[in-house]
C-alpha cells in the first residue's frame, strides 16, 4: 500500500552563541579565548575548544614549588619556578602559527634525557613530542614560558599539528604510464563466492552505478513509542551517506532518499524483538531474521517501496533491544525471497544498534550504512575484529576513523576513472616525479592513484589523503600521501594492505570512538623505502608532489 512519504532534505542548524561566563571558572562553563588560564580554589583552569564551543576544562591542582639548593653559600632552600600544571590539549588559535612536532629522537635516547617538564621554552603554545611524552609551551604563574607535560596526550577532538603548506601545481609524471592491465593485480587463492581484494572486478550483488532510491522507515512499539522529531537524528546522516557515495564514486553512484514520515508500529511489545547476546553473531541468527521479516511485513502495509534498493530502519531514541545492529543483504534467503506489495525486491536493509545514537561517538548511521553497502559490491572486509594500523584508514576496516574508500578499492569496483590511475612496473622506474590529486578532489583532473607492481602478487600503491567532512580528526592533521603494499595472496578479513610509513610516530586518539592509530602518511620532507624503492614527499599543498626512485 502507499501512504505518504516525503523526500529528505538536510537541516541546516545555526549554532547559538552563549554568553561568556563570569569568574570564578567552572568546568564546562563558557570562556572567551582558547588557551587563557585562570587559577581558582587551588586549581588552574584552561579555556579549551570542545566541539564548536570554548569552555573551561576540569582544572588541574596547582602544585607547591619544590625546594632546590641555591647556588650561593651558605645553602638555603630556594623555591624553583613553578611550572604550569599538566595542560588539557587545545586547538591552536587561527592567529598563531601552527605548532610543529619535534623530530622523533633516536632509539638510544632515554625518556629521562628528553624530560622537558619545567624547562624554559621560547614560543607560547608550541608543542614538542619525544619518547618521554608530549609537552606544551605555556606561561607559568609568573608569566615565564616553560614546557608543561601533557599527561593525557592525543585526547583533543581538534587538530593540533598542522602540516606545512607549499605551493604545488599539478604537473604530469616525468615518466609515462604503462598499460593499466599490468596493474590489475589478480587475487590468487580466490574461492567462488568470497568477497574480493583484487582483480578481476567482483560482480556486485546490486546496482552500484547510477541513481538508486533508499527508504528510511521508523519503527516503534506500544511500550516504546517513537519521538516526533526523529528527523533531527537522521537528516544529516542521510545527507552524509549521499555525499560520501557521490564523492567516492566521482558521481557514478548517487543515493536519493524516500522517508516515511510516520512511525510504523510493530505488533507486540519491544521485548518481543529483543536480540539476546547469543544472537549478536550476524544475520544468520534466527532472532535477527525474524526481526527483519516482521519489520518489512508491517512496513509494507504503509510504505510505497517501488524502486527501492535499500531500507534503512530506525528505532526510537534510547532503545536497548538491538545493541549491535542488524543488517542483511539479498544473498540471504529471507531477504531475497521477500517481494513487496509493489513487486520490489529489497537488496539490503539495516536496523541500527544502540551505539549509532551515542553522542560524539563517531559511530554514525551513515558510515555504518556505507560499510554495509560496500560488502554487496564484493569488497572484502579489511582485517578481523582486532584493530590494526590501517583499520581506521579504510571504511571496509572500520566505520570510525578516516571513513575513506581507498584508491585501490575505487579502482577495483570501477568508481575511479582509469584516466586517474598511473601504472608502471617497479623494475622499470628509475627516478620519477609526479603530482597526486587528493582522493576526494573531483574537480581537478589528474592522477589520484599510482600503482607500481613489484611482482605478480604485490604492488606498491600511492594515494593522496585529506581530512574531510567525513573524517574523525586526530591531533596530527592527516593530510599527505599514504603509501601501502597490496598482497594479492590475502583475502577477506585479512590485512591485505600494509602501510609503508615513517618510524617513530606515536598512537593518537581520534575525535570519535575509533581505535588509536599512528599517523601513517608521508608529509613534506618524509622519505620511506620498500624493497629498494624510495618514496620522497617533496611538497604538500593543494596537491602532493612525490619522487619515486629505484635503487640500483
Amino acid at each position: 500500500m502507499r501512504l505518504r512519504a516525503l523526500l529528505a532534505a538536510p537541516l541546516l542548524l545555526a549554532p547559538l552563541t552563549p554568553a561568556i561566563s563570569a569568574t570564578p571558572p567552572k568546568t564546562g562553563a563558557i570562556c572567551s579565548k582558547a588557551g587563557i588560564t585562570r587559577n581558582y580554589d587551588g586549581k588552574k583552569y584552561t579555556c579549551i575548544k570542545s566541539g564548536k564551543k570554548l569552555v573551561w576544562n576540569k582544572g588541574v591542582t596547582i602544585k607547591s614549588p619544590a625546594p632546590t639548593p641555591a647556588q650561593t653559600t651558605p645553602p638555603m632552600p630556594t623555591p624553583s619556578p613553578t611550572p604550569s600544571p599538566n595542560p588539557t590539549p587545545i586547538q591552536s588559535p587561527t592567529t598563531s602559527p601552527s605548532p610543529t612536532p619535534s623530530p622523533s629522537p633516536s632509539p638510544s635516547q632515554s625518556p629521562n634525557q628528553n624530560e622537558l617538564d619545567g624547562k624554559l621554552c621560547a614560543t607560547e603554545k608550541e608543542i614538542s613530542r619525544n619518547v618521554a611524552g608530549e609537552y606544551w609551551c605555556l606561561k607559568d604563574n609568573n608569566g615565564v614560558l616553560r614546557w608543561s607535560k601533557n599527561m593525557n596526550p592525543s585526547t583533543s577532538s581538534g587538530t593540533i599539528f598542522k602540516q606545512k603548506i607549499s605551493d604545488v601545481s599539478y604537473t604530469v609524471p616525468t615518466q609515462p604510464s604503462q598499460s593499466l592491465e599490468l596493474c590489475k593485480i589478480q587475487q590468487v587463492n580466490y574461492q567462488q563466492g568470497e568477497l574480493k581484494t583484487g582483480f578481476p572486478t567482483p560482480v556486485p550483488s546490486y546496482k552500484s552505478q547510477g541513481i538508486v532510491k533508499w527508504a528510511l522507515v521508523p519503527l516503534e512499539f506500544s511500550d516504546l513509542p517513537g519521538e516526533p522529531n526523529f528527523m533531527d537524528r537522521v537528516s544529516k546522516e542521510m545527507q552524509s551517506a549521499s555525499d560520501w557515495a557521490d564523492n567516492s564514486s566521482e558521481g557514478k553512484f548517487k543515493i536519493e532518499w524516500q522517508v516515511y514520515d510516520k512511525w510504523v508500529r510493530l505488533p507486540g511489545t519491544s521485548k518481543d524483538y529483543l536480540i539476546p547476546p547469543e544472537s549478536n553473531g550476524g544475520f544468520i541468527a534466527p532472532d535477527q531474521q525474524r526481526f527483519w521479516q516482521r519489520a518489512i511485513t508491517e512496513a509494507d502495509k504503509y510504505v510505497d517501496f517501488t524502486g527501492v534498493q535499500a531500507v534503512q530502519f530506525i528505532l526510537p531514541a534510547g532503545q536497548q533491544i538491538v545493541k549491535y545492529g542488524i543488517k542483511g543483504n539479498n544473498w540471504y534467503d529471507v531477504v531475497k525471497n521477500y517481494t513487496t506489495s509493489e513487486g520490489t525486491k529489497i537488496d539490503l536493509f539495516s536496523i541500527p544498534s544502540t551505539f549509532n545514537d551515542e553522542p560524539n561517538s563517531g559511530r554514525n548511521y551513515w558510515s555504518w550504512w556505507m560499510y554495509h553497502f560496500m560488502g554487496g559490491l564484493g569488497i572484502a572486509k579489511y582485517g578481523g575484529s582486532t584493530a590494526t594500523e590501517l583499520h581506521t584508514y579504510l571504511i571496509q576496516g572500520s566505520t570510525e576513523g578516516a571513513r575513506e574508500l581507498g584508491g585501490w578499492i575505487r579502482f577495483l569496483v570501477g568508481w575511479m576513472p582509469e584516466s586517474r590511475v598511473y601504472c608502471r612496473q617497479a623494475n622499470e622506474v628509475s627516478t620519477l616525479e609526479m603530482t597526486l590529486i587528493p582522493l576526494t578532489e573531483n574537480k581537478q583532473q589528474g592522477i589520484k592513484l599510482a600503482v607500481f607492481p613489484i611482482s605478480k602478487t604485490k604492488s606498491l600503491i600511492l594515494e593522496s589523503r585529506r581530512v574531510t567532512q567525513f573524517s574523525c580528526t586526530t591531533p596530527t592533521e592527516r593530510n599527505g600521501v599514504l603509501a601501502y603494499v597490496y598482497d594479492a595472496t590475502l583475502g577477506h578479513m585479512s590485512e591485505y594492505f600494509t602501510a609503508i610509513a615513517p618510524p617513530g610516530r606515536l598512537n593518537e586518539s581520534a575525535s570519535c570512538f575509533a581505535s588509536q592509530s599512528r599517523d601513517l602518511l608521508l608529509h613534506e620532507g618524509d622519505r620511506v623505502t620498500y624493497e629498494g624503492i624510495t618514496i620522497e614527499m617533496l611538497a604538500h599543498g593543494d596537491f602532493d608532489r612525490v619522487r619515486i626512485t629505484r635503487n640500483s
